[in-house]
C-alpha cells in the first residue's frame, strides 16, 4: 500500500468505503506522520461509525516506538470491545 513516496495509487479507501466499516475501530496516528496530519485521522475517524482516534507524539507507527504508551490503549479497546 505504500511506497517511498505515499500510498499507491488505487489502495486509499474512499469516504464512502469508510462509511461502511461497521466493526469498531482503533486509529492511533503519531502527530508528525508523513503519510497525513492528525487532520486526516480526525476525518476518517468522523467518516466511520464506530471509530476512536488517539494521536500521539512521533510519525508513522508510532506503535513501534511507544509501545508502553500505546499499549494500554489497544488493551483498553479490545477490553471494551471484547
Amino acid at each position: 500500500m505504500v511506497r517511498v513516496r505515499g500510498g499507491r495509487p488505487g489502495t486509499r479507501l474512499a469516504a464512502g468505503q469508510l462509511a461502511k466499516i461497521d466493526r469498531p475501530t482503533l486509529l492511533v496516528w503519531g502527530e508528525n506522520d508523513p503519510f497525513g496530519s492528525p487532520e486526516v485521522g480526525e476525518r476518517m475517524a468522523g467518516l466511520m461509525p464506530d471509530a476512536e482516534l488517539h494521536v500521539v507524539g512521533g510519525g508513522h507507527a508510532p506503535w513501534l516506538t511507544q509501545a508502553e504508551r500505546i499499549g494500554p490503549l489497544v488493551t483498553g479497546f479490545l477490553q471494551r470491545h471484547a
